[in-house]
């Protein structure tokens, strides 16, 4: 194994993980953006945008509790990530239940409840992503983990994926935040060219009113 394919494999982890934290980010700023501005007519577009970022967000940390810091905790130290998770997620369920309240139309939505629970959210979620991408940078990897420790982490990430059924979600989600360099390289450079073509556009247009709220409108 040569030292460049070694750099390759922890700088391309490293970049993955900032890209889906960047997703993350920008997620909350278009919601705290919208929350004020969204139609009554438009409500079910924009509360199913919200509920796609709690998917995005739930699913993120999912792979991180079940695949990524197992594999990890026992060359880096996360304990202060578990903790955080479980603060944000008391916000999170909370924000959920609101989201499937306005849906079953139990609630009128109101735009300032959306502002807080995202505001809530960032103070706990925006640091949090912060420290991870201190703590798993290119150097820690290469001296804690190997290229096929992390090559493990991500087939197991892709396995879980495949199960996850967010094919017309948290895929668009992703999608729709992220540049073109980033669509590459979180999701084409991998996706088999018959499923880009053909079912890709099938999944990105099932809730197609969701992603006007989104940072990249178009794919």
């Amino acid at each position: 194994m040569s030292e460049k394919t070694s750099v390759d494999a922890f700088e391309s982890f490293h970049k993955g993980v900032f890209l889906v934290h960047e997703t993350l980010r920008s997620g909350m700023d278009q919601i705290l953006e919208h929350a004020p501005k969204v139609s009554c007519s438009d409500v079910p577009n924009f509360i199913g945008y919200v509920k796609a970022f709690i998917a995005h967000l739930t699913t993120h940390h999912d792979h991180e509790e079940l695949i990524i810091f197992p594999a990890i905790k026992p060359k880096i130290p996360i304990d202060e990530f578990l903790e955080d998770h479980r603060k944000l997620n008391k916000v999170l369920n909370s924000l959920s239940d609101y989201t499937t309240q306005v849906t079953k139309k139990k609630v009128t939505y109101e735009s300032a409840k959306v502002v807080e629970f995202i505001t809530q959210l960032g103070d706990i979620v925006r640091p949090h992503l912060k420290h991870e991408e201190s703590v798993f940078t290119v150097e820690s990897l290469r001296e804690n983990m190997t290229k096929e420790e992390l090559e493990k982490i991500n087939n197991d990430i892709a396995d879980s994926i495949k199960k996850e059924g967010g094919a017309t979600t948290t895929l668009p989600f992703l999608l729709h935040h992220l540049d073109q360099e980033g669509r590459q390289f979180m999701v084409y450079d991998s996706m088999p060219k018959p499923v880009r073509v053909i079912l890709l556009p099938v999944f990105v247009n099932w809730h197609k009113g969701y992603w006007k709220y989104a940072k990249y409108q178009s794919l």
